[in-house]
């Protein structure tokens, strides 16, 4: 085929050819321009034209027609029609249907169609001239010759100044999302003190924000505006997870939601809490608590406790990083950053039961599967209910107030009855087209994997399950729980005051506690709750509960005398005599030489005063000296030798 030198093209071919018109080809034949050959049909002439009589350019045009194109070529060909944005597209769709319309029609009868076409479509509006151009294109470069290429031309230009525009940017893109009129206006007041021609060459907003849009990306500009976590949220890969080996029942997850439905709790409007065990896979609610008051880690130890009491125990559980997912009792504590010893054997309900635990990134709901069962509550049960309020302000129901008003609410009691029934016959029974469920309800899937149940007992759960308190010292009447701010009181502590310990009780059946010692986890005994007596016992209640307060002081006096009873009762004389008989040695001698100082001036004093006070003998009966006595031996002879100085 690439021979041409026989090869005959009829009229209306050259003309697609040359895109001329047919009296241009007849012209041409009759001068011997072209070589060519005719056929008469009555009076008409029937042309046929010799290729290679034809200029060059169209000789080569013709043998592009018969090349076949290359399969990667195509392949190019539709990847960039493929990635071509929609305006670039309209324009070849629109000339691919004129081709198809106007195949086979004569120039007179392209003429008008193409008329009457403009007037039907004037969006897509076309001429002979731009038909031909087009087909002409587009049989030389194929489908992507037909895209439309407006202001290619231009690219790169821009009429915004470069130090404008950074300045635009830099209020345009900041959090708290300003609009473009308020960064134009402060960009145009920078342009004014910078110098810059602002009267009537300064660009519009529209200018600033199209040249913004194809310079940055549009995720760029929403992550500016609205911060990493919103962006999160609507543009930011996300983690596919494969539930394929887990089996239900295995992995548990946790979290508390606010329903947004207002009931009337002992009088007061309140929009309750629920706290919920879900079963990772299978999506089944399998504990969960409803309550009045803002969460706090003895509802989940409630939802935990329903949990596990009709399903088992779990292999795993993945909880919300909340600090009351983190108490001590439950999860066995925060992490701390300062390395401290602690006991092998942890104290908390998890590390007891042997479930491994695993935390929620903090402040990410996406982290979480439970939260889209909050969402379906939302949708399907919160909505339809007398005093919903909205997930937020801008929701919130103008009837609301009046329902509150005129009190239309539910009561909690009520209302709780009614979430039961939906969470059971209705949410962990519809089917789903998830991934994981493919139809199935999470009854139904539950019902066909969880195979092994691991329990406890009722009383051992119960136990588990009961708070335990920081270590506390059990001083004169017992065990002060500060947190329900009673005492507990046994006979067992009369004999332990003093000691360090930890109580394990039941929030809502606080009048028993269980208590163990601090230092070794040993189980001491049970104690119960000691209430105060009224000051004025006028009742007979409050006499017997001022006679029990009574009765535990005199017993607590009866046994700690038990323990005071002795055999012996001995004397004075006999304490004093014992004391000496301890010592080893009582008697100590030593030689001590005395020496005496004389004629001193307090011995004149004395000497003098007794002459003044001598009687003469003569007119008094001579005193004779008493005989002293003494009570030992050596109490004498010290007296002698002070005599004899």
């Amino acid at each position: 085929m690439n021979n041409t030198s026989d090869v005959w093209l009829n009229i209306e071919e050259v003309c697609s050819l040359t895109n001329s018109k047919k009296e241009t080809i007849r012209r041409k034949c009759k001068s011997g321009e072209y070589k060519c050959k005719f056929e008469l049909a009555g009076r008409n002439k029937n042309y046929q034209i010799l290729l290679s009589s034809m200029p060059l350019k169209y000789i080569e045009k013709y043998k592009s027609y018969l090349t076949p194109t290359s399969q990667n070529e195509v392949e190019q060909s539709l990847e960039a029609y493929s990635n071509a944005p929609k305006w670039m597209k309209a324009k070849a769709e629109k000339y691919l249907e004129l081709f198809r319309l106007t195949e086979g029609m004569t120039y007179q009868e392209k003429i008008d169609f193409l008329a009457d076409w403009s007037q039907k479509y004037p969006h897509k509006k076309a001429c002979y001239s731009s038909l031909t151009i087009a087909l002409k294109k587009y049989s030389c470069g194929g489908i992507t010759a037909l895209l439309s290429h407006y202001g290619n031309h231009r690219k790169g230009f821009s009429k915004v100044d470069n130090e404008c525009f950074e300045y635009f940017k830099s209020i345009y893109l900041r959090e708290g999302a300003p609009s473009v009129e308020t960064a134009w206006s402060i960009t145009l007041g920078f342009a004014k003190r910078q110098g810059f021609d602002c009267v009537s060459n300064f660009p519009t907003s529209k200018t600033f924000i199209r040249r913004l849009r194809n310079e940055v990306p549009e995720q760029a500009i929403f992550i500016a505006r609205y911060g990493e976590s919103a962006w999160n949220k609507k543009y930011a890969n996300y983690v596919p997870r494969d539930y394929s080996n887990l089996n239900a029942g295995t992995c548990w997850v946790s979290d508390h939601a606010q329903i947004d439905v207002a009931v009337d709790f002992n009088g007061m409007v309140c929009f309750p809490w629920v706290t919920v065990f879900r079963d990772a896979k299978t999506s089944k609610w399998l504990g969960w608590f409803l309550h009045a008051d803002s969460p706090n880690s003895d509802h989940i130890f409630q939802a935990f406790y329903y949990g596990v009491l009709n399903f088992g125990i779990p292999e795993d559980v993945y909880l919300d990083n909340g600090k009351d997912y983190r108490c001590k009792d439950f999860a066995g504590g925060r992490t701390r950053t300062v390395k401290v010893k602690h006991k092998k054997d942890g104290g908390s309900l998890i590390q007891n039961l042997g479930i491994h635990i695993h935390f929620a990134l903090p402040y990410n709901a996406q982290t979480k599967p439970v939260e889209r069962d909050f969402l379906k509550i939302k949708e399907y049960l919160s909505k339809g209910f007398v005093g919903y309020r909205g997930g937020k302000i801008t929701e919130r129901p103008e009837k609301l107030k009046n329902e509150i008003k005129n009190n239309q609410i539910m009561k909690f009691d009520d209302f709780k009855i009614l979430f039961d029934r939906f969470i059971e016959n209705y949410l962990n029974k519809k089917p789903s087209k998830g991934k994981v469920l493919q139809g199935k309800c999470p009854d139904e899937l539950w019902a066909e994997e969880f195979t092994n149940k691991k329990v406890i007992s009722r009383d051992a759960l119960k136990l588990f399950c009961m708070r335990t308190t920081n270590n506390i010292t059990i001083k004169r009447n017992g065990i002060f729980d500060s947190q329900l701010q009673i005492s507990y009181w046994a006979e067992w502590m009369i004999t332990e005051k003093g000691r360090k310990v930890y109580i394990r009780r039941d929030i809502n059946a606080y009048q028993e506690a269980w208590v163990f010692d601090a230092q070794t986890d040993e189980y001491l005994g049970k104690a119960n709750a000691n209430q105060p007596a009224s000051f004025l016992a006028n009742t007979d209640i409050e006499k017997s509960e001022y006679q029990k307060q009574v009765s535990i002081k005199n017993k607590e006096k009866k046994i700690l005398k038990s323990y005071i009873k002795t055999k012996y009762n001995p004397t004075n004389e006999d304490i004093v005599e014992n004391l000496i008989n301890s010592l080893d040695k009582v008697d100590f001698k030593s030689n001590v030489k005395v020496s005496k100082i004389s004629n001193t001036k307090m011995d004149m004093v004395v000497k003098e005063e007794k002459n003044n006070n001598s009687i003469p003998e003569k007119y008094v009966t001579p005193i004779q000296p008493k005989k002293k006595l003494y009570l030992t031996e050596a109490e004498k002879r010290r007296d002698l030798e002070k005599r004899a100085i």
